[in-house]
C-alpha cells in the first residue's frame, strides 16, 4: 500500500507536529474491522521546544474525515495496533512524544484528513494522507 501525506511537518510556537507514518490493519483474531472496512493508524511525533507544557488528546484535540466523512477514533482501530501508544499526555518543555490515533474507514478510502487543534492555539493544522 503507497501513502502519500500531504502535510508532514507544521510548526506552531515552537512545537513541532510531523505525520510520521500511516499504516493500515485489517486487524487480529478477536479485533476485527466491520464487513468492507479497515483499520488506518497515524503515527505523529510532537517536539515541544516551548518554555510551557502541552496536553495531547486524542479524542478532544483531532477531528478526521475519510472521503470528506466525519470520523472519530476508534478504540478497536487503536488496539489493533497494540504496539503503538495513543496519542494522549502530555509533553514537557524540551521533550517528545509519539503515538497514534487510529480509524476505522471503508477499504477503498482514497483520502483521510487529520485535523489537530492544541488547547493553547484555536487554528487547526491539517494533515492529509491519500490511499492510492
Amino acid at each position: 500500500l503507497l501513502f502519500f501525506c500531504q502535510s508532514y511537518k507544521v510548526t506552531a510556537f515552537l512545537i513541532f507536529y510531523t505525520l510520521v507514518n500511516v499504516e493500515e490493519s485489517e486487524g487480529e483474531s478477536f479485533l476485527q474491522p466491520t464487513d468492507g472496512n479497515v483499520f488506518v493508524s497515524c503515527e505523529f511525533e510532537i517536539v515541544n521546544n516551548s518554555s510551557k507544557e502541552i496536553n495531547v488528546s486524542s479524542l478532544i484535540s483531532f477531528e478526521a474525515y475519510c472521503n470528506d466523512y466525519s470520523t472519530s477514533v476508534s478504540l478497536s482501530a487503536l488496539s489493533a495496533f497494540s504496539d503503538k501508544n495513543q496519542l494522549d499526555g502530555t509533553v514537557a518543555p524540551g521533550k517528545k512524544m509519539n503515538g497514534i490515533v487510529a480509524y476505522e474507514v471503508p477499504a477503498d478510502w482514497s483520502k483521510l484528513e487529520i485535523e489537530y487543534s492544541p488547547s493553547f492555539w484555536g487554528k487547526a493544522m491539517k494533515f492529509v494522507a491519500e490511499h492510492n
